[in-house]
């Protein structure tokens, strides 16, 4: 990338975008005619960011932040992300009749993963997805999702970071996971918003708007909160 880890940027890009022809319908011809104007002759082909060489370095968080655009999500599908595996392990199914407890297998880690993601409240956790609001699910669905890549050993990509959720509930999230670095897998947010990149302790940060890589002037700490708890306690198991 040829960043520089001490505190400095790394140099955009000079192919990010390159030129291609672009040719008119006579439908926009003739609106260009109407309101006197001359489009591009040639239309700017978009390249997303490649975040791989990141992410084969020792990081804990990486933040891809930018505007609406900007190409945040190509930048994470082409880094790894894939909304189909996630859909086919039925990590957006939520049982009815069961509580958020019981799509975890194990105390603890249901636990670790839930309070890592911000959902604190010990009394909700007894409740059904659909009686949560829109901001408790957000926080419910990442803990599933901390959870199975925490199992695989995988790198979570997680689009739209806190777009579901007011600053308030985005901020503590933030110092939640902040907290809870050492007990799930490497993470890489990508969001529009750049409060995320003031609450959240990262290691990389990529502007999709400047196109380039950003360092924090210092290493993070971790404060880890350690949950102890025998693994077997709270097994789940149906018929």
């Amino acid at each position: 990338m040829g960043a520089d880890e001490s505190g400095g940027a790394a140099a955009p890009s000079e192919h990010r975008l390159t030129e291609k022809p672009f040719a008119y319908s006579s439908t926009a011809r003739e609106v260009a005619k109407l309101f006197d104007f001359t489009p591009p002759v040639s239309q700017p082909k978009f390249e997303p960011f490649d975040l791989k060489p990141l992410l084969e370095t020792d990081f804990s968080i990486g933040i891809v932040v930018g505007s609406s655009g900007s190409g945040k999500t190509q930048a994470l599908l082409n880094a790894g992300l894939d909304p189909k595996d996630e859909a086919e392990r039925g990590m957006s199914e939520w049982h009815p009749s069961f509580c958020v407890l019981d799509h975890f297998a194990v105390a603890s880690h249901a636990i670790q993963m839930l309070t890592a993601a911000g959902f604190n409240s010990v009394p909700q956790w007894f409740k059904p997805f659909h009686m949560l609001s829109n901001g408790e699910q957000y926080r419910v669905q990442l803990a599933r999702r901390l959870s199975l890549a925490s199992r695989n050993h995988s790198i979570l990509f997680v689009d739209e970071f806190t777009s579901l959720v007011d600053r308030t509930v985005a901020r503590s999230l933030c110092e939640s996971l902040n907290r809870h670095t050492l007990t799930f897998p490497r993470i890489v947010v990508a969001t529009c918003h750049r409060d995320v990149t003031e609450w959240l302790r990262h290691d990389w940060m990529v502007d999709t708007d400047s196109n380039e890589v950003i360092y924090p002037n210092q290493r993070r700490t971790t404060n880890h909160w350690t949950i102890a708890l025998d693994e077997h306690v709270g097994t789940i198991t149906r018929d």
